[in-house]
């Protein structure tokens, strides 16, 4: 399967400057979103109660549905590659040599990576808008001038919030608050000798560290 595309020159910016890339429009590319995995329940649809699967046929569909999947994904993955591929080549930072070999070495990072070429495959529409073609510029250069700090997985979750669209504030202050009680109740559990005033103690120079970051 081929991923046809026109090259579009575009103006893409890292930090305070513009920088020169290209992007291609895949014109045959699929909608974003995954391949369903299951079919629809024969129940919701029919009334009719689903026959028993015996451990074999279950093994079997979970194999032909496990193929797909990684189908897809390669798929998404080989039209990502094309478009990074080619922002790659024309990054060019005239006054900053070491920034732009620090962003190309990030992009080569994102082209070892399936997995994060798969987020980035599943953010191209068949018709991006010129906002859809500077996000994903934007996502790309972001994680490359990012990527020794990094992992894949860290990766995939942020084109995927991209992707998503953005959280609202209350929300990510909700979330971050559930992920900080949930990490000091891991805390307390593997140290039970902790003390609230300890983590207090912990908090405290968190807050230090994020004031010194402001």
């Amino acid at each position: 399967m081929t991923h046809p595309g026109v090259g579009l020159v575009r103006k893409v910016t890292i930090g305070a400057q513009t920088r020169c890339g290209i992007l291609s429009f895949m014109e045959n590319f699929p909608k974003r979103g995954r391949p369903r995995k299951i079919p629809e329940s024969l129940i919701g649809s029919f009334g009719l109660k689903a026959p028993e699967i015996n451990d074999a046929s279950r093994e079997y569909f979970a194999d032909v549905l496990r193929t797909e999947r990684s189908r897809a994904n390669a798929f998404y993955a080989d039209g990502a590659r094309e478009v990074v591929e080619a922002l790659s080549k024309q990054v060019q930072i005239p006054e900053d040599p070491t920034l732009a070999a620090k962003v190309r070495l990030g992009m080569d990072w994102i082209l070892a990576r399936r997995t994060v070429l798969s987020e980035l495959g599943r953010m191209m529409d068949e018709d991006p808008t010129e906002q859809d073609v500077e996000r994903l510029q934007a996502v790309v250069i972001h994680i490359a001038s990012r990527h020794e700090k990094l992992t894949a997985k860290a990766a995939c979750a942020y084109i995927r919030g991209r992707r998503m669209g953005e959280t609202k504030r209350r929300d990510r202050i909700a979330h971050l608050h559930h992920g900080l009680n949930a990490a000091i109740n891991l805390h307390r559990q593997r140290f039970p000798e902790s003390s609230w005033t300890d983590i207090k103690q912990a908090l405290k120079l968190t807050t230090g560290q994020i004031e010194h970051k402001q």
